[in-house]
C-alpha cells in the first residue's frame, strides 16, 4: 500500500519476525519518512472531524509461544466517527481474541463493521467475540481460490447464526462504506437519510428528518416500557431503533430491567 498510497504515520505493532514481507514493508517505511509510532492498547489517535482511533491490541508483554506470535501480536484497532464504528482485526487469532475479551469491556468492541479476523480463518473468530461486536456487516478479506481455504466453514457458521450481511472481497472485490456520523451503508447503495433506504443495511427502516438530513437517533429506552433483545447477541434495543434484529432473533421483555436480569446488555444507541 506505501507503493500507492503516501502515508503521513504508520502505526506498528512493533513485533519483529524477520520475514522477506516484513523487511520489504519496513524499507518502504524508512524511504516514505512517515513518522513510526508503535501501537499499544489503551491509545486513542485523533484523527479530526469528530473521528478517533482507539487501539485496542497489541498489549505488553507480547504473546509468545503461539503457533503463530506474529498474527496474535496484531494490530487491533476501532475507528469512531460520531455514533459509528469500525472494527478491524488484522490476523488476530485465538490467544489475542482471547486476552482482548478477558481486558475490554464488551461495550468497547460493539461495532457497526467487523473487518472479520484472519482472512476468516477458524481461529479468529468465536461466538462470545462475535456476541460482544453485535456487527451490521462482517467483511472478509481474502483472494480468490486461495491456498488455505478462507474463509473457513467454521467462521461463515458462526456469521450466519449472528445475522448481518456478511461481505467477502473474493466474491465482491473492493468493499468501501460511507458514515455520515450517525448511520453507515455500502457505497453505490442509498444513504439512511434517502427515501426507502436502511441504515446500516440490515437494520429496519426509520422515518428521515424534514429536509433529506440523516435519520434522528433511537428513543432511549424507557425504564417501564418493553424492549427488543437479540437472542445471538444478548443486546436489547428500543422498539423504534433502526438496528432491531430480524424477527428469527427477536425476544421481546417487558422492561429493561427484565432483560438485563437475563442477561442482556443495553445497545449503545438505546441506552436508558
Amino acid at each position: 500500500m506505501l507503493r500507492v498510497l503516501p502515508a503521513g504515520q504508520v502505526l506498528d505493532p512493533g513485533y519483529r519476525h524477520g520475514t522477506a514481507t516484513q523487511r520489504t514493508y519496513l524499507a518502504l517505511v524508512q524511504k516514505s519518512r512517515a513518522q513510526t509510532l508503535r501501537a499499544r492498547s489503551g491509545q486513542i489517535h485523533d484523527l479530526g472531524g469528530g473521528c478517533r482511533l482507539e487501539i485496542l491490541a497489541p498489549a505488553d508483554p507480547p504473546i509468545q509461544g503461539t503457533d503463530a506470535d506474529v498474527n496474535n501480536n496484531s494490530i487491533v484497532a476501532r475507528l469512531v466517527f460520531g455514533r459509528t464504528r469500525f472494527l478491524f482485526t488484522g490476523d488476530m487469532e485465538t490467544a489475542q481474541r482471547r486476552r482482548l475479551l478477558d481486558s475490554t469491556q464488551p461495550q468497547a468492541l460493539q461495532s457497526d463493521v467487523l473487518k472479520v479476523a484472519h482472512h476468516g480463518s477458524y481461529n479468529g473468530t468465536d461466538r462470545r467475540f462475535l456476541q460482544a461486536v453485535a456487527p451490521r456487516y462482517s467483511v472478509i478479506s481474502c483472494a480468490v481460490g486461495n491456498e488455505h481455504g478462507y474463509p473457513h466453514r467454521d467462521t461463515l457458521a458462526e456469521l450466519k447464526s449472528l445475522g448481518g450481511e456478511i461481505l467477502r472481497t473474493d466474491q465482491l472485490g473492493d468493499i468501501e462504506f460511507h458514515s455520515d456520523g450517525q448511520s453507515v451503508w455500502r457505497a453505490g447503495s442509498r444513504p439512511p437519510s434517502e427515501p426507502g433506504s436502511i441504515a446500516g443495511g440490515s437494520a429496519q427502516p426509520g422515518p428521515a428528518s424534514p429536509g433529506g438530513s440523516p435519520p434522528a437517533p433511537p428513543a432511549p429506552v424507557r425504564r417501564g416500557g418493553p424492549v427488543i433483545a437479540n437472542v445471538v447477541s444478548q443486546v436489547y434495543h428500543s422498539p423504534r431503533c433502526v438496528s432491531l434484529p430480524g424477527r428469527s432473533r427477536q425476544r421481546v421483555f417487558a422492561s429493561a430491567a427484565e432483560a438485563e436480569a437475563r442477561g442482556y446488555r443495553p445497545h449503545r444507541e438505546c441506552q436508558p
